[in-house]
């Protein structure tokens, strides 16, 4: 059965390594950066590749969770984290762990029922809906940054 909700999962899928309509997905943005180019920053005002891949994955279980009802909101640190020495495995497992995560929203999204869609995401919360289109915008977004932080360096 195709439900709305493992058509979201496919978004999210297709966002980390598919065709999506932006043309790129997170795999093919994050290619052939290696550790050093991840942690370069055009500013000191600006997240550099490595805390934006650290941001999109921890964003990634943040919604997990929420499809269970948690609303712990993540800390700074692991929402922002400050990455200024990285080794080229500390990046590889990186890379992997956010790949890993989008494997953890879409199939934590394919154990629930369409019928969670309109309700808040937990107590308090906008829709589930909402939350899960918005964290593909927000993929997006910053998939996008990383590619221009690629460009630039």
């Amino acid at each position: 059965m195709n439900t709305e909700l493992s058509k979201i999962a496919s978004l999210i899928s297709e966002t980390a390594n598919g065709d999506n309509w932006t043309g790129i997905n997170a795999e093919q943005a994050l290619k052939d950066i290696s550790a050093e180019q991840a942690i370069k920053r055009i500013n000191e005002n600006h997240l550099n590749i490595a805390e934006l891949t650290a941001h999109l994955t921890c964003w990634n279980h943040v919604i997990a969770k929420r499809l269970n009802g948690e609303s712990m909101p993540p800390s700074k640190e692991e929402d922002f984290p400050v990455i200024n020495v990285l080794s080229e495995n500390e990046w590889s497992a990186l890379k992997y762990k956010f790949m890993q995560s989008f494997k953890v929203l879409t199939e934590k999204i394919e154990t629930k029922d369409d019928e969670i869609l309109e309700k808040p995401i937990f107590v308090g919360a906008s829709s589930t809906y909402r939350n899960l289109h918005g964290q593909i915008a927000h993929l997006h977004y910053h998939i996008a940054q990383i590619v221009l932080l690629k460009k630039i360096l």
